[in-house]
């Protein structure tokens, strides 16, 4: 051969590999090295927010405890302060009594060091740890001084100081005390020690280096944990500007800022508060080191992952640069086999050869020629090579073979010839090719000379297409059965039927037994048995037969027996014909006819057919259900139809059956029907008549439907619209309904009674109705009315306030409102418009305000007299109880017992006015000298009281109990303690001497009020009495058995009134104890946040 088939060496060459090599893995370290940089910096982000809401949270959490503490000392400063009061109206301070109940209340509150009182010279006279004999004087101190000398200054804080009692180290909380006439006459405080406060910080979780500080209004330190050696960030140290200076300077409650000490170099996030209500900042720093630690542990991680990574890059690239030299040497390992491979080209017993394609596939030249095709061809490889394939085998192109060689050269897909006889005027023969395509673009052909086999193979096809033409070629399924039922051959239409290959069914011993549905295979087997029994010579039948796919088919079976000449059974010929698509023809049409009923039935429509050459009449099963005719017992027939129409309407139905036979026109008509019981029935009829070629009427066809529901729907809405406009026009209020432009389409009679009239105008013509906005007096433009913003904005206008000038000239007042009404696709499709007259409620309302504002300014004239009248009175009836007092020591051994006894009346007299004054003070100072309203929870107003009565509870062994919902409310925090302490108050006082008080306080909240009931089991009250409870000075019991002013529940209603509650009293009677119970308003803020 001239040309060996070689596979040809394609070495990588290393000029450009390895600079790309090295280039990509720079590439690719560069963006993971820039990757984990951004991961960093974006870790470091985020623990920096989350430092900043944690610091934010510790101090919020700080904010309120410390604000609720300072409250509850301030309470309890109060609580002090009126027994001491009450001490000193009952004539005498008794120091042992009063430094009982200070340290009772002292107790309550662990961080209160002590609570002690000084005089108005500023010397200690009572309280914790306090000798009245040493008279230590606090006079010098700023917050007594401040209280001394400002007598609006009620509260005040100190400095951190050092206790002249105890040498502790504390804050000072101090009150304001004040003789009847208001001057100064002490102060009660209550010291705070500062080493509690730094417990209470030290439970926080801030890190090895963060701190918590609290400083005062002067930013000066109060207390910081932990405790610092600096003398920076000492006790009383003053801060250095600072951001937090220039946030309070700027009046901010509360921030976030990162600073480093200029004491401890320390860099942290801090986040502050400001107290409410109290001169004090909270401060809360969380050192970077601690946040950033996990982050940057996080960062030497990644980092180590980065150089990681940048290794197995590098070898990673060292792999490949193994791989490409590994495959350098393959590639000479296949140039060595090339020679191996052309021994065995020239040994195949197959004909190869290859042509070397020219000219974009036009032409095809021998390249190689193998010893086989040299034998086949009877050609020596000299006499073809170089030489065009057409040349060498003309008949090529006519074979279409050619075509193939250009086809393969083009796709690349390699193909196979089908077996085909050439010839040319040299050889003809049979050959069978394969033809593909090399790499290097040359066409190979790998062919054999088959003719012998094709000349055996064709004698024996034709010996078997004779054989089987009938069989194979008939139109119905033909099958040759066995005695026993299995199939001894089959044609292809059976297969088709059967879905089974002819193979698996002769191959796998099929019995048409096996195939039968098992419903059908009992009278088929009594049908062959018949045939094998000589009864009959064939059967025919209808039945069905399971496909491989699972389907059923119906066939038309005939089978007849085929016998030898003895007349022994030899086989069954069966013909089988698939009748499957007509039996769901015939299945369908009864479907179909079925859901032609039912839906006539669901829609009440029946349809007939009057065949008008034979007179016959069919009517649908809704037809005779219409009506109400029974189908078994009576038949289709027009007279039964026109005998159901009712008979005012019989004659206009046959005539227009009758005109439309005339026109040849459909006709449509409604009428009833009368049924046998008396009802009526609506229907509506439709007809249409057919003719042939001639004119002449063939048959008529129509429905029927029941629209008797329909009609009643139709009256109904009739009447329900005479009704809706009826109640539209007797509106108290006027109404305009407006179209999608905004022109008014509709209005009532009380619109036009307001207007003195109206204009149905379009939305550029709304400047006809003149009007003023009511608050300003500005003159109202057409846009600005509430109808156009609803058409062309959409907006919804409830009850504005406007004046307007009628189409007669008055002038009223009105309350607008207006809304756009939407269609289902939420366009606005018009708008309306509800006007109200108020102009005669707006004057009296003006009226009945100048009235209201007229009797403020006398109650608030009155409760003022009644304050001074009570403030001043208390300084003449102390000089009275003073003298008398003087008068009895100095005339104790002259008196008679007739005149010591009226000594003490008056003396009695003088202290029970001086309670009733007192009283008389506390109930003026309701709503005025009291705490603000403030959300509060209602639980702390009632514990806060019982604390108050503790005492009182104790001495008694009195059993209270707490149950239900206690909400957040709106309430003066003094005055709702107060209300508790006196309804428990007298709860505990008014019982029988022989047995303890017990007392129920429940809360519950209802439809936006809250109540409380305190029931107690004393002595109860006659209900004849009960009016009487809250009127002032009022007492159901002498004072020989129980003390009091008559003042506690009146004082009790006047604090549940500012609240704008209501209070009330009930009982079964004297010995069966009372109930008192009081209701306040919940606002839509406080609903729902309870505390059980």
């Amino acid at each position: 051969m001239k040309r060996r088939p070689g596979i040809a060496e394609s070495a990588m060459r290393s000029s450009g590999f390895l600079p790309r090599l090295a280039a990509g893995l720079l590439l690719v370290n560069l963006c993971v090295a820039v990757l984990a940089a951004w991961s960093m910096w974006q870790n470091f982000r985020i623990h920096e927010e989350q430092a900043e809401l944690a610091t934010q949270n510790l101090a919020r959490a700080l904010e309120s405890d410390l604000a609720g503490a300072i409250r509850t000392d301030e309470m309890a400063l109060h609580s002090v302060l009126d027994e001491l009061y009450r001490q000193r109206a009952a004539g005498r301070v008794d120091a042992q009594a009063l430094n009982f109940y200070i340290e009772r209340v002292r107790e309550r509150l662990p961080e209160i060091d002590a609570i002690r009182i000084t005089d108005a010279q500023g010397v200690l006279l009572y309280g914790t740890g306090v000798n009245s004999q040493e008279r230590k004087s606090l006079a010098d101190r700023p917050h007594f001084i401040r209280l001394r000398d400002d007598p609006a200054a009620n509260l005040a804080f100190s400095k951190p100081q050092i206790s002249r009692v105890n040498d502790k180290l504390v804050q000072v909380l101090a009150h304001r005390i004040e003789r009847a006439d208001g001057a100064f006459d002490g102060m009660v405080f209550a010291a705070i020690p500062l080493d509690y406060l730094a417990r209470t910080f030290s439970t926080l979780d801030i890190g090895k280096n963060g701190m918590v500080a609290l400083r005062d209004a002067d930013l000066e330190l109060v207390v910081r944990y932990p405790e610092s050696g600096l003398s920076e960030l000492a006790v009383g140290g003053k801060m250095p500007p600072s951001e937090l200076s220039q946030f309070a300077a700027s009046g901010m409650t509360a921030g976030s800022y990162t600073a480093t000490s200029l004491a401890d170099g320390i860099g942290r996030m801090i986040s502050f508060r400001k107290l409410p209500n109290y001169p004090f900042y909270i401060q809360v720093g969380w050192a970077r080191d601690d946040y950033l630690a996990a982050t940057r542990q996080e960062a030497k991680e990644l980092a180590v992952l980065v150089v990681l990574f940048v290794l197995l890059t590098l070898v990673a690239g060292g792999l490949i640069l193994r791989t490409w030299q590994g495959q350098r040497r393959i590639n000479r390992a296949l140039a060595e086999s090339e020679t191996r491979l052309n021994e065995l080209f020239e040994n195949m017993s197959s004909g190869v050869a290859i042509y070397r394609v020219d000219e974009e596939g036009k032409r095809f030249v021998f390249d190689a020629f193998n010893r086989a095709a040299e034998r086949i061809e009877k050609m020596s490889r000299g006499e073809v090579i170089g030489r065009e394939v057409i040349d060498v085998f003309p008949g090529i192109e006519k074979l279409g073979l050619l075509e193939v060689f250009r086809r393969v050269w083009q796709t690349g897909k390699s193909e196979h010839f089908p077996l085909s006889l050439y010839r040319d005027g040299r050889v003809t023969g049979w050959r069978d090719n394969f033809v593909y395509k090399l790499p290097g673009g040359e066409i190979v052909a790998i062919y054999d000379d088959v003719t012998e086999r094709i000349r055996a193979e064709e004698s024996l096809r034709l010996s078997e297409e004779r054989y089987r033409a009938t069989f194979d070629h008939a139109a119905v399924g033909i099958a040759q059965v066995a005695t026993d039922g299995r199939f001894l051959e089959i044609n292809s239409v059976f297969c088709d039927i059967i879905g089974y290959t002819r193979e698996e069914v002769l191959s796998q011993g099929f019995t048409f037994q096996q195939i039968t549905l098992p419903e059908d295979l009992a009278p088929d087997m009594a049908q062959v048995q018949r045939l094998l029994d000589g009864a009959d010579n064939q059967y025919a039948m209808e039945k069905r037969y399971v496909r491989k796919d699972g389907c059923v088919v119906w066939v038309s079976l005939s089978v007849a027996l085929l016998r030898d000449e003895a007349g022994k059974p030899l086989h069954f010929i069966s013909s089988v014909a698939d009748i499957t698509e007509r039996k769901q023809a015939e299945q369908t049409v009864r479907f179909s006819m079925e859901k032609l009923n039912e839906a006539q039935r669901i829609a009440q429509v029946g349809n007939w057919d009057l065949d008008l050459g034979g007179g016959y009449l069919y009517w649908s099963d809704e037809i005779f259900n219409l009506f109400e005719i029974d189908k078994e017992m009576f038949a289709a027939s027009y007279e039964a139809f026109l005998n159901a129409i009712h008979p005012d309407d019989r004659d206009r139905v046959n005539q227009a059956y009758t005109r439309s036979l005339e026109t040849r026109q459909p006709y449509e008509i409604m009428h009833r029907l009368l049924m046998a019981d008396g009802r009526v029935k609506w229907v509506n009829e439709r007809c249409e008549t057919f003719y042939d070629a001639q004119g002449k009427a063939l048959r008529s066809v129509g429905t029927v439907q029941d629209i008797t529901l329909r009609k009643q729907a139709e009256e109904a809405l009739a009447q329900n619209e005479l009704l809706l406009r009826t109640i539209f026009n007797t509106l108290p209020v006027g109404v305009w309904v407006t179209d999608a432009q905004g022109t008014i389409r509709l209005g009532n009679e009380a619109s036009q009674r307001i207007w003195a009239g109206s204009r149905y105008v379009g939305l550029k013509q709304y400047g006809e109705y003149r009007g003023w906005w009511h608050d300003s007096g500005k003159p109202i433009a057409p846009e600005e009315w509430a109808l156009a913003r609803a058409v062309t904005r959409g907006e919804v206008s409830l009850n504005e306030l406007v004046d307007i000038q009628c189409f007669d000239g008055a002038r009223k007042t009105i309350l607008n409102s207006a809304m756009p009404l939407r269609n289902d696709e939420q366009e606005i499709a018009g708008a309306i418009v509800v006007i109200q007259d108020i102009t005669d409620r707006i004057e009296s309302e003006m009226e009945l305000k100048e009235k209201s504002e007229a009797l403020q300014r006398s109650n608030s004239d009155l409760e003022r007299f009644a304050y001074s009248v009570s403030h001043d009175m208390r300084q003449p009836l102390r000089a009275v109880s003073g003298h008398l007092q003087l008068l009895q020591r100095s005339m104790k051994n002259k008196l008679d017992d007739d005149e010591r006894e009226n000594m003490n009346f008056a003396l009695e007299g003088a202290k029970r006015m001086d309670s009733m004054i007192v009283s008389l003070l506390d109930y003026s100072r309701v709503g005025r000298k009291t705490e603000a309203k403030a959300l509060m929870p209602a639980r702390e107003a009632l514990e806060d009281a019982m604390g108050f009565l503790g005492p009182m509870m104790h001495d008694s062994e009195a059993e209270v109990s707490v149950a239900g919902e206690w909400p957040q409310v709106y309430a003066s925090r003094d005055e709702l303690t107060r209300l508790f302490q006196n309804l428990i108050g007298n709860a505990l006082h008014y019982h029988e001497q022989d047995q303890a008080p017990r007392v129920e306080i429940e809360s519950s909240i209802g439809e936006r009020q809250w109540r409380v009931m305190v029931r107690d089991h004393g002595i109860g009250i006659d209900p004849a009495q009960l009016d009487r409870l809250f009127q002032f000075f009022s007492r159901l019991q002498s004072r020989a058995r129980f003390e009091g002013t008559g003042m506690g529940l009146a004082l009790c209603r006047r604090i549940v009134e500012h609240h704008g509650g209501r209070i009330w009293a009930e009982s079964e009677g004297e010995g069966r104890g009372s109930t008192f119970s009081f209701e306040l308003p919940l606002t839509a803020m406080e609903e729902g946040k309870t505390d059980a």
